[in-house]
């Protein structure tokens, strides 16, 4: 099962964090004290992988004490079937499962389970078998004698009751002795005796065919118990094992035997069952003459070990050696163009974090903890911001086979390219801790607490980013993004691989974002949409930047301007026509909608946002909210061919990557700026 979305409530800081949808991958950015360690830690104790139960005394929110309840969730969590535990299911239930569930876990521990989509297979199967149960009623006619009669209709009321209280097990029960339940019923007195005894078996042979196809108990308990099993474990790491490099051996087996292994003691055997080394063998090793042998054992592991790292740590390349003195086991590290060994206790301490934590995280991602879901709270605390940018590769690695859910408050920890990723913590003086994906959300203090990492993220890579895009928010960054990957899929024009796409947050902020860009001697584009919060934008930015530096490194691109027509009126969504936009307002208003349609033919606005939000004000939905659809489509351009797109939608993308490599062309032709 894959995690798609968690929801904590009650628990410290968090009265209701909100839905927080989850990715392979997935980070939670905020300040610190903003609730992001009482998120994991709720979550956490969904499905701990060592038992960790909630603690009302400890974590349930403080100046809430008469509103305590055991029976209220902590968390709740939705989980997805792959297509094998959908069919395994279906097996088990008998008809289709949704694929998907919601399981809430309460602070006394016990777990309810909801089936998404108003799904409740008990219902569904009372429901058929009441239908069939109430056939049976009809196997009687006037020739039946009265107390037969009567004795069949409390025979079949008492089963549709037993179906309609999801007593199954009663029911198949009753279903198997009809025979017996009816035998007193039948009439002693010709001709109703034949007429009675006749339909008798009519009823028993159908309430035995009946029985085969009614389950023994409910089937939302043979559900629940099958999807119990599949429940991955979730593992909570805030701190990681530095290895300090050197041990002897003996005492690590001393200790083992009594039980009271050091914590680096574990890391040391992770060490070795990585290179390949076997703890009791290296002892009786210890103890012999042989030490030609052990120091090629112990030359195969440290190549073994090394080719294992190898790549993960970019600032430097190392090489892994192991040496043993009898029982004294040592760890060494050379780097490139280092004549020496240097014991691994000797390197800095951002090294040895790095390396343990890698170490240890590799070995337990691949053994019991396979496909767990892995929960880091700030990782990289002690690692220099290169190393950070590693870590985050390194993760990037554990989530093909683990989901991953991490906090920071670290610039370097977060991946801009990636922006459906990130979710923002804010703590709230009366709401508590909530969680948005806009990365733009929050109050001031949380958006420029958030602003000021991604901004020192943003020039870290403006420095090394020759050419740079900036669009007015998110929604344009996924839409420029997901149909770039979708042109170059096709063969056609994408966004240049050497462009910077950055999301400035608004119009205004465009401005600002670009005049940056340009103060660090940076060729840049804006995309700013035909509307008047572009224009003036636009304008701003002529008036106040190019017309008074005679900039050719800043470049102005106008949605309005990309159309084969071109239109003073028009916003990003434009490019992306009614015919592929509109399904996707509608799936993500379709709570709102109901079975209405989003209507827009007959509204007279020029740009298409403008006609869906009035076609929706039409419907009493007050708000339109444009991250909706977009988040939507986003997802469905990840697995889109060009062949699956509206050709005018294909046309419109084309002209603005055309237009955009023509302005490439033009920086490559200047030289670039100095670097």
């Amino acid at each position: 099962m894959k995690l798609t979305a968690f929801r904590v409530l009650n628990y410290r800081c968090v009265n209701d964090s909100g839905w927080i949808d989850v990715d392979r991958l997935t980070v939670l950015v905020g300040k610190n004290q903003s609730g992001k360690t009482a998120l994991l830690r709720a979550l956490h104790k969904f499905n701990p992988f060592q038992d960790d139960p909630y603690n009302m005394d400890r974590e349930w929110p403080r100046g809430k004490r008469r509103n305590r309840d055991a029976t209220a969730p902590a968390v709740m969590v939705r989980f997805k079937f792959s297509e094998e535990e959908t069919e395994t299911l279906f097996n088990l239930a008998g008809t289709q499962v949704p694929g998907s569930v919601e399981i809430s876990r309460a602070y006394s521990g016990t777990r309810a389970f909801t089936f998404l989509d108003t799904f409740n297979p008990d219902n569904t199967k009372a429901q058929e078998l009441a239908a069939k149960v109430r056939e049976m009623a009809r196997l009687v006619d006037a020739g039946c004698s009265e107390t037969f009669r009567a004795g069949v209709q409390r025979y079949v009321q008492e089963l549709e009751r037993l179906a309609s209280g999801h007593d199954f097990a009663g029911l198949n029960g009753r279903l198997q002795s009809a025979e017996q339940q009816l035998a007193s019923t039948v009439s002693s007195e010709e001709p109703a005796a034949a007429k009675d005894q006749g339909v008798l078996q009519q009823i028993t042979q159908t309430a035995g065919t009946l029985a085969q196809t009614c389950p023994n108990s409910s089937i939302q308990t043979m559900l629940q118990d099958q999807i119990t099993k599949w429940l991955p474990v979730f593992v909570y790491m805030d701190d990681y094992r530095r290895y300090r490099g050197s041990t002897f051996l003996n005492h690590l087996k001393e200790r083992q035997n009594r039980n009271q292994m050091l914590e680096e003691d574990k890391t040391v055997l992770i060490l070795m069952k990585m290179a390949g080394l076997d703890l009791d063998d290296q002892i009786a090793k210890a103890a012999t003459e042989d030490r030609e042998q052990r120091a090629l054992d112990l030359n195969d592991a440290s190549v073994t070990l090394t080719n294992e790292m190898a790549g993960r740590w970019s600032q430097e390349q190392y090489d892994v050696y192991f040496h043993a003195d009898q029982h004294h086991f040592m760890t060494f590290v050379r780097t490139p163009g280092q004549a020496a060994l240097v014991p691994l206790e000797e390197e800095s301490k951002g090294f040895q974090w790095f390396f343990s934590f890698d170490l240890h995280f590799a070995y337990e991602t691949r053994g019991e903890l396979k496909g767990a879901v892995i929960l880091l709270d700030d990782p990289g605390l002690h690692l220099h911001p290169k190393a950070q940018m590693d870590l985050l590769e390194r993760l990037e690695a554990y989530c093909v086979e683990n989901q991953l859910v991490y906090t920071t408050h670290l610039p370097f920890m977060i991946d801009l390219v990636k922006p459906e990723r990130i979710r923002v913590v804010v703590k709230g003086v009366e709401s508590g801790t909530v969680v948005s994906d806009n990365i733009f959300s929050g109050d001031e203090e949380a958006r420029f607490s958030l602003l000021a990492k991604l901004g020192m993220s943003a020039s870290q890579s403006l420095l090394v980013a020759r050419y740079n895009l900036v669009v007015e928010g998110p929604e344009d960054y996924w839409f420029v993004i997901g149909l770039s990957e979708v042109m170059k899929r096709g063969g056609k024009h994408g966004l240049d691989d050497r462009v910077q796409i950055t999301a400035a947050g608004s119009a205004s902020e465009a401005v600002g974002m670009a005049t940056f860009m340009y103060g660090q001697d940076l060729n840049v584009a804006v995309l700013f949409d035909s509307d008047r919060a572009g224009e003036n934008a636009a304008e701003a930015l002529v008036k106040k930047w190019l017309a008074k530096y005679r900039s050719t490194r800043i470049d102005i691109v106008r949605v309005g301007d990309l159309f084969k027509e071109p239109r003073s009126e028009a916003t990003i969504e434009d490019l992306l026509t009614e015919e592929y936009y509109l399904p996707f307002v509608e799936r993500a208003y379709q709570k709102e909608l109901g079975p209405q349609k989003v209507n827009v033919e007959s509204r007279k606005e020029p740009q298409l946002i403008k006609r869906v939000e009035a076609s929706l004000q039409a419907q009493d939905i007050e708000k339109f909210n444009k991250g909706r659809p977009a988040k939507l489509i986003r997802d469905d351009l990840r697995n889109k061919q060009v062949a699956d797109l509206p050709s005018e939608v294909v046309e419109n993308f084309e002209r603005l990557f055309v237009h955009l490599a023509k302005i490439v062309n033009k920086w490559d032709a200047q030289g670039g700026p100095s670097e």
